[in-house]
């Protein structure tokens, strides 16, 4: 891609007509952040919409499927990296649960066309996480398949998935091709450098608000976003749901345990596979299995009997996460303080609304989404472990780059703004060559 090869480089989608619909629409906008801005709310709004989808068809309710799907785009890897720079990664995850969706639809005797459309968008999106979500889902559902006898709907999955990795074929062929004379080229099968790599204890304070873990990577210290972040809800409620329905209908949820069960093995394995690298945006994936179980869960209603045991527990669970946040960083003490204090009395609403008035459940879920989201925001208003690798915009940030890259340095700026004699003067005195364009 740095070279210009664009088919190479699969995750530029050029195969994928719903990203080239979306870039034509996009060009007619004249302001860059704007059109960024509406493809990005876009694609979180496309990932939970399928969400919703998915957990309705698992049997969730309405309101419940709201109240777990609208806390997916605010997951933190999927909110401050995927969202804020790496958008083909959000597609990726935001097509995965149509995938789903439609993949179990046909297993129930639904269309295949669908399956195959969904598949193939996702696929030519272009990131390779796309295709190890269709491989995951697909092997789950051939799980549930066996456990519930569907077979002619199993054969129906095959044919179409079969369909659906042509797709992969023409999308990744030119990467696979000129891999070798790649940066990434030299890349081993299995490799273990710990970068971005969560391990159990980020993954226990996931419900942490402000928890900032101290992953391995390129910036030399822990992250400074809430990279491993899920919901606030997720670990929190798990005392108060009613898992005993679960074992009444294990064979249906046989995908959930599957691609969940996959998905948490590769976050928690090596940090390279292949060419799959980086376990933390993962997290997300186990989010979206574990979302099918608690919304379906919270359908049923929550279990408040035993009420003191299950407040201790979840007390416990708040405040480990509070601790292994403390622990990573010790000197936002306040911050600490403050998301364990909200994160429990948005439990105590959730548990009251569940006991007096169980029809506010979601909203109260809902709620507390907003309010954590304010939160986080407040704190880590950007991501600086990604976007502070931007091309200069001024005359002195246009020296103090080119003292590091010396050679021809390209400008893009209004011209009008930067006087000819500074224009000159900073080109003559770093030996480099300066050009502004006007993009006026």
């Amino acid at each position: 891609g740095a070279g210009g090869n664009w088919a190479a480089e699969a995750q530029f989608g050029l195969w994928s007509p719903a990203n080239l619909l979306v870039a034509m629409v996009l060009s007619k906008i004249p302001h860059l952040a704007v059109a960024a801005t509406l493809a990005k709310q876009g694609a979180m709004l496309l990932l939970t919409l399928g969400a919703y989808l998915l957990f309705r068809h698992y049997g969730a309710g309405r309101w419940p499927s709201v109240a777990v799907a609208s806390a997916l785009p605010f997951a933190g890897f999927t909110l401050y990296f995927d969202a804020s720079t790496w958008i083909a990664g959000l597609l990726a995850f935001a097509w995965t649960p149509w995938f789903w969706w439609a993949a179990r639809r046909c297993l129930h005797g639904g269309g295949s066309l669908p399956v195959y459309v969904v598949g193939y968008l996702t696929v030519t999106n272009g990131n390779p996480y796309g295709v190890v979500a269709i491989l995951f889902v697909l092997a789950g559902l051939a799980a549930e398949a066996v456990a519930t006898r569907r077979w002619r709907g199993l054969a129906r999955l095959v044919i179409v998935g079969a369909c659906v990795g042509t797709a992969a074929a023409v999308a990744y062929l030119p990467m696979a091709a000129t891999a070798a004379s790649g940066w990434r080229g030299e890349a081993g099968l299995v490799g273990n450098t710990n970068e971005l790599a969560p391990d159990l204890g980020m993954r226990a304070a996931s419900s942490a608000p402000s928890m900032l873990p101290l992953l391995n990577m390129w910036t030399l210290h822990g992250t400074a976003a809430p990279a491993t972040y899920t919901a606030w809800f997720l670990l929190p409620l798990v005392p108060w749901l009613a898992w005993g329905g679960l074992r009444r209908r294990g064979a249906e949820f046989a995908a959930v345990y599957v691609v969940g069960g996959l998905f948490a093995l590769l976050v928690l394995g090596p940090s390279e596979l292949w060419l799959f690298r980086w376990p933390v945006r993962l997290v997300q994936y186990v989010f979206l299995a574990s979302g099918v179980l608690v919304a379906v869960l919270i359908t049923q209603g929550l279990a408040t009997q035993a009420g003191r045991l299950k407040a201790a527990s979840s007390f416990g669970i708040v405040a480990l996460g509070a601790w292994l946040a403390f622990a990573a960083r010790p000197d936002l003490v306040g911050r600490h303080l403050t998301g364990t204090l909200v994160v429990l009395g948005l439990v105590g609403v959730v548990v009251a609304a569940a006991r007096y008035r169980p029809a506010s459940v979601s909203a109260a879920m809902i709620t507390g989404t907003g309010i954590v989201l304010a939160l986080q925001l407040a704190w880590v208003p950007s991501n600086h472990d990604v976007m502070i690798w931007r091309a200069p915009t001024r005359i002195a940030t246009f020296e103090q780059y080119a003292v590091s890259h010396p050679g021809a340095v390209v400008q893009i700026a209004h011209a009008d703004l930067i006087p000819v004699d500074q224009r000159t003067a900073a080109a003559s005195e770093l030996d480099a060559t300066f050009v502004a364009t006007d993009i006026s």
